[in-house]
This record gives structure tokens, C-alpha cells and sequence, in this order.
């Protein structure tokens, strides 16, 4: 590792003296950088041996950043990425391991990256709000076909539909993403509520054909 030496000791025995290819002459040597380096060790009767080790020498961890602070949809999977190397470990708050960590739900977390030479750690906070799509166009492409709630994922939501003369066309306790593949086209009003917290979504949305 740059700047700070691996320490190893060459035990032969009945050695007498030992010399490293780096031109130490103890059986104790401090290796700093990455390399092949030979030890030999010379004993009473005047013979010797010589022995061959790697090194591979870890590099400091410069300062990282995990991304800005954000604002994201609720429900929505967010990645978070540590930095790429050898010889590095990595500890989450939450306990996680890895070097990338995916969230659903808001929080600030952190990580602890680590080698030989340190411990660096960064942290990224993330608010969530609920996103509710205002169009829906369900032409059969698969895309934008029904009234999708990203936040279907981390909770149970009821949904109620009204079209624009207020009539209800559509309710579910446990709303699935899968209204309005055959709505006619126009203006709905909907009404979406959170099961365990009951907070109440309110707005219009226009189906286009």
C-alpha cells in the first residue's frame, strides 16, 4: 500500500542472516509497493536459500460521493453505489455488505469503505413523495396502458374513480396497477388512500385514445 509498508518475516530455521532483493538484511522487512521480491536466507554452513512472495499493495481510498440528496418517487427503487476496487470492504448502516445497496424507503444512509490503508464514508439522504401520473394512453404498446402507482410497492393503496360527471366507474382496497386498459377516453377524478397511514391522494387524470 502506498506510504505504509507490509510487514513480513522470513523464518528459516537455523538461519543465520537473511537479505531481501530490496537490500534489507534482516529477516523483518517493510514492503510498500506492489511487487515480486526475493528473500534469502544463508545458513551456518554456508548454503542458502532463496524464497519468492508477491505483494500487491492496496491504494488508498480517495473521497467518494454517494450522489446529491434527492427527492424520489415513493415506491421507487434507488441504487446506491459505493466505489469499485481491490481489496476494499464494505459496511452499510443498515448492515448491508455490498458495495451497492438498493432503498425504497426514506432515510439517510451511509457506508464505510475500507482497506489496509483507511476508512473513508460517505452518506445520501432520500425523501420520497408520492407520484401519480396525470395521462394515461391505453393503445396496447405496454407503455402508459393503466393508471401505475409506483407506490404499489411499499404499501396497500384503495383506489376510487369517478368519471366527470361523478359517477364511480372503478374501486378496489387494494389497488394493482391495472385500471384503465378500457376506460373510454376522457377525464376521471380518483381518490387514492394509504391503508396503514390513511393518507388521502385526491386529483384528475385524462385517459387518451
Amino acid at each position: 500500500m502506498p506510504g505504509r509498508g507490509r510487514a513480513l518475516q522470513a523464518v528459516g530455521q537455523g538461519a543465520t542472516s537473511y537479505r531481501w532483493s530490496n537490500g534489507t538484511a534482516t529477516a523483518n522487512v517493510s514492503l510498500a509497493a506492489t511487487g515480486t521480491y526475493t528473500v534469502t536466507a544463508t545458513y551456518p554452513s554456508g548454503c542458502s536459500i532463496s524464497k519468492r512472495v508477491t505483494v500487491r499493495a492496496a491504494a488508498a481510498i480517495p473521497n467518494f460521493s454517494l450522489g446529491a440528496d434527492t427527492t424520489a418517487c415513493e415506491g421507487e427503487a434507488i441504487t446506491l453505489r459505493a466505489p469499485q476496487g481491490e481489496f476494499l470492504t464494505y459496511r452499510w448502516n443498515d448492515g448491508t455488505a455490498g458495495r451497492t445497496l438498493t432503498v425504497r424507503q426514506p432515510g439517510t444512509y451511509s457506508v464505510q469503505v475500507s482497506n489496509a490503508c483507511g476508512t473513508q464514508t460517505a452518506s445520501r439522504s432520500i425523501q420520497l413523495e408520492l407520484c401519480v401520473p396525470n395521462i394515461i394512453t391505453p393503445n396496447g404498446d405496454r407503455k402508459n396502458d393503466t393508471f401505475q402507482l409506483l407506490a404499489t410497492a411499499t404499501g396497500t393503496w384503495s383506489l376510487t374513480v369517478f368519471n366527470r360527471w361523478g359517477k364511480q366507474v372503478y374501486t378496489t382496497s387494494r389497488y394493482a396497477n391495472d385500471w384503465g386498459a378500457t376506460a373510454a377516453a376522457g377525464a376521471y377524478y380518483f381518490v387514492l388512500q394509504r391503508a396503514d397511514t390513511r393518507s388521502t391522494y385526491k386529483g384528475w387524470l385524462e385517459v387518451v385514445r
